[in-house]
This record gives C-alpha cells, sequence and structure tokens, in this order.
C-alpha cells in the first residue's frame, strides 16, 4: 500500500458492546501491535427496540439454519432450555442469574492482567466454546444489550488502563471516552457528517507525527466536500420473517418497567456527555 495516502480502517459489529470480553482483546490486540488505541463509537437507541431487534435477527438466522436442515441445538453446550421461546423467555434468561455469573467468569477469565501474562509467556488466549460468541448463546443479548451504560462503562474502563500505560511511553495524552451515536442520527445527513468530522479527527490526532500531515490534508478536503451519506441502515428494506406473538406484545409491567428505565438512564447519559 501507498505509504503517502491516508488509510483509516473502520471495524464494527453488533456484538462488541454487549460482549464481556471484547474489550480486553481489542485492547490486547492494539497493545501486541504496539499500535494507538483505537476511537470507539457505540451506536445506541431505545432500550427495547434494540432488544427487540436482536430477538428478530437472531430468529430469522435460526429459520436460515433449519432451511439449510440445521435442526438441532447443542444442548450439552447451551442446556435443554436454549433457545427461549419467547421474547419475554429471552429477556428473562438474558437477566438471569446464571447467565450473569457466566458473564462475570468470561469476564475476569480475559482480563487485562490476564491476557499480558499469557503473551509473556508466549501462550494463545482462545475463548472456550461457551463463552463464545456471548457467554451462553447469543440470545442472551436480549436481556443484556439494553445495559447501554454499564456495557460502555466497561470499555471505558479497560481503553483507560491500556491508555494511560500507552501515553507514559508515547507522552500523549488521549481519551477513552466512547463516542455516542444515536441511530436515528445515521439518517440525518447533517448530524452523521458532524459526527464523523469529530471521530475522524480523533483518528488522526492518534497518528504519528510524521504521518499527520497527509491525513490532515485529505481531511480537510472531506470537510469542505458536499458529501451526501443517505440512509446507512443495513437491510434497511428488508422484510422479517418473524412475527411476535400475542404473548410477547402483553408487556409484563416489570419488563415494561425495565425497558424504560434503561432507555431513560441512556437519555441522561447521553444529556451529560453533549449528545
Amino acid at each position: 500500500m501507498n505509504s503517502s495516502k491516508p488509510f483509516l480502517t473502520f471495524d464494527g459489529c453488533a456484538q462488541y458492546l454487549t460482549s464481556p470480553t471484547a474489550p480486553y482483546l481489542i485492547a490486547e490486540a492494539y497493545r501486541e501491535a504496539g499500535e494507538p488505541p483505537p476511537v470507539l463509537i457505540a451506536c445506541v437507541r431505545d432500550a427495547k427496540e434494540q432488544a427487540l431487534s436482536w430477538w428478530t435477527y437472531e430468529n430469522n438466522a435460526i429459520a436460515w439454519g433449519e432451511a439449510m436442515g440445521l435442526f438441532h441445538t447443542n444442548t450439552k453446550l447451551r442446556g435443554d432450555t436454549y433457545p427461549p421461546k419467547s421474547f419475554n423467555d429471552a429477556v428473562k434468561f438474558g437477566r438471569s442469574s446464571e447467565v450473569s455469573n457466566i458473564y462475570c467468569l468470561a469476564e475476569r477469565l480475559y482480563n487485562l492482567e490476564c491476557l499480558g501474562n499469557a503473551h509473556k509467556m508466549n501462550q494463545r488466549c482462545i475463548l472456550p466454546d461457551w463463552a463464545m460468541s456471548w457467554p451462553g448463546g447469543q440470545l442472551t443479548g436480549i436481556g443484556r444489550n439494553s445495559e447501554y451504560i454499564e456495557n460502555i462503562s466497561r470499555y471505558e474502563r479497560v481503553m483507560s488502563q491500556f491508555i494511560q500505560s500507552y501515553c507514559i511511553e508515547k507522552e500523549l495524552k488521549l481519551s477513552g471516552k466512547m463516542n455516542l451515536l444515536p441511530l436515528a442520527n445515521l439518517s440525518k445527513n447533517s448530524l452523521l457528517l458532524e459526527f464523523l468530522i469529530k471521530v475522524i479527527d480523533q483518528a488522526i490526532h492518534r497518528k504519528e507525527d510524521t504521518k499527520k500531515e497527509c491525513y490532515l490534508k485529505a481531511f480537510e478536503m472531506f470537510k469542505c466536500s458536499q458529501v451526501r451519506l443517505g440512509n446507512l441502515h443495513r437491510n434497511s428494506n428488508r422484510v422479517s420473517t418473524v412475527t411476535i406473538s400475542r404473548e410477547d406484545n402483553d408487556d409484563d409491567p416489570r419488563e415494561y418497567s425495565y425497558f424504560h428505565d434503561k432507555t431513560e438512564q441512556l437519555r441522561q447519559f447521553c444529556i451529560k456527555r453533549g449528545v
């Protein structure tokens, strides 16, 4: 690749934010490569909408697998009650003490100290089957994706540890705070463009001084351009094959209160962050 041309990499996944291990693994990958810490973005939305969206996504994935003849669940790995049969069951399952305990266990197994020691001893760190891709299975996310503040705080805590040691070595001042992007802003060109300018600026200023000039020139051209980003929702026109049952539409008052509270907490958190 021509080193004189600016190059920034974006990577995103719906499962990164809730994962109890991803922030540690990401920080260790950057530390081992000797790269500056990444700029972090969390795309946030109404808590129940997020849970229903993930429920729909997972059930479509299950239907896709069954269409190829995959009818059996690994009960030895996930247990006899997985996958949960309804949305409300999935919410309760994700918030159960059993799932909470294995999330905590996964995080303890892969904290920065453990990863650093493994690196020193030249050992590979591979997630055990029970911890992939989310501990307890992907449907545990139905009751945990809405824990935005807890999930964001985990990333900021881990990245702050990494940044502290990196900045001491490089004599830099960097922030480990996440940039918050409301999902609705993906279809609002001016707000999305403003957000992209902010995070690209952060990424450029993490580059070595010898590499900044070409990035800054390209960045100025980007800011002056009349870029029309349009609607960036993935599969925005796709029709879901999953229907929510009557049982799932009848809100359990406790579940309604849970999602309402999480959405309000997120709203207050965003206000404090100036979003």
